[in-house]
């Protein structure tokens, strides 16, 4: 048995091919692969998203202060 399965697998080899096991493993390595590329790049974009939204909120807030602080300025009577 160990011959003949020697011989077929230098066989293969020298043609070139693959085998079945190999060609299981490529493929589950690519999904994952794929898979783990598609997850990182979602989640980048969420955290950004939500990173841009917090301190658009942050500035905004900043802004409304500011504006009240000149507000409260401006009805304030100037001193001599």
């Amino acid at each position: 048995m160990a011959p003949d399965r020697t011989s077929r697998d230098a066989r293969r080899a020298a043609r070139g091919g693959w085998t079945v096991r190999t060609r299981v493993l490529s493929t589950m390595l690519a999904f994952m692969a794929a898979g783990l590329a598609v997850t990182g790049v979602l989640t980048y974009a969420a955290q950004f998203r939500a990173l841009e939204d917090r301190v658009e909120a942050e500035l905004g807030q900043e802004l409304r202060e500011l504006e009240r602080i000149a507000q409260a300025a401006e009805r304030r009577p100037a001193e001599p």
